[in-house]
This record gives C-alpha cells, structure tokens and sequence, in this order.
C-alpha cells in the first residue's frame, strides 16, 4: 500500500466527522469550478467562508488559516483541512484526530523543518501569493497552532 492509499485509508477512518469532511471536500470542488483561475489556497479560504460563522470573518485572516494545506496534494488537501478547522468547531471532538491529522499533514511539517516551505506556498499558489503578500507573514503564526509541529520547524519559516 503506496502512501497515497494510506492517506485515503486513514481520511475514511475518520466516521466521526465524517459529514464535515466529505462537505469541505464538496464545498472545495465548488470552489474549482465557480474560480477556476485562482489556486490551493484560495479555494481552501473561499471553502473555509462556507462553514458555519465563517461567512463574515476576515477575508485575509481565512487565507492565512488554508495557507498550511495548499502544498499538499490535491487528493487530500480538502480533507486535512476539514480536520484543521473541527479542531475549532469542536475542539473536544476533535482531539482523536490529531495523530491522523499529524499523519496527514506530515508534507507541511517536512517542508516547514526543511526551509523549502515558503518557497513551495508561493510556486503553487501565484494568484494567492500575488494578491495577498500578507498570507507569506502569517503562515508562521498559523502553523505554530498546528499539532504535531515542532517548534523548530516554525521558526524556520520566518
């Protein structure tokens, strides 16, 4: 089983938030279609403005939460990012799911530890990165909030 399959296995495990996952990853491809010239990241951000008390929050503070997920594979983006944002619908809840969000998100993390973080962020999401240089800024603040990241890791992202 190839690490793509491992992915899948573990994002159909989560039964739980099941429904909010599967939502996100609908409410992502929406996005793709309705903005098909924007990237990752605003399609992340735009999906996050779906979500219950999210429609009227602060269109950048939405860009630099999504920022983290939009280096990882658009397979599973959607679904790590529905985890990220049940850590703070439900809080509680969501505690079972940090290590399968660790796993998940070990891509951020190895880039963040490696320095090549920023670089990657910027090369997939131009439109994000063109129209919203502040998002660069934020992604430290972001990720230090993330589980499962050594602190290290987010200091090398300044």
């Amino acid at each position: 089983m190839n690490t793509l399959e491992k992915n899948f296995d573990r994002i159909a495990k989560l039964r739980a938030h099941e429904s909010s996952v599967f939502q996100t990853q609908v409410s992502y491809s929406v996005q793709q279609c309705l903005t098909p010239e924007r990237d990752k990241n605003a399609w992340l951000a735009d999906t996050l403005s779906t979500r219950p008390g999210w429609a009227d929050s602060n269109e950048l503070l939405r860009y630099v939460i999504a920022a983290p997920f939009a280096v990882l594979p658009e397979t599973v983006a959607p679904a790590v990012f529905a985890i990220r944002i049940l850590f703070d619908e439900a809080p509680a809840d969501s505690l079972r799911l940090e290590k399968d969000f660790e796993i998940l998100a070990a891509p951020v993390f190895q880039l963040a530890a490696s320095g090549e973080f920023s670089r990657l962020w910027q090369q997939q999401n131009p439109w994000t990165a063109s129209r919203y240089p502040e998002v660069a800024d934020g992604i430290a603040m972001t990720m230090r909030d993330l589980p499962g990241i050594p602190e290290h890791s987010v200091e090398l992202l300044h």
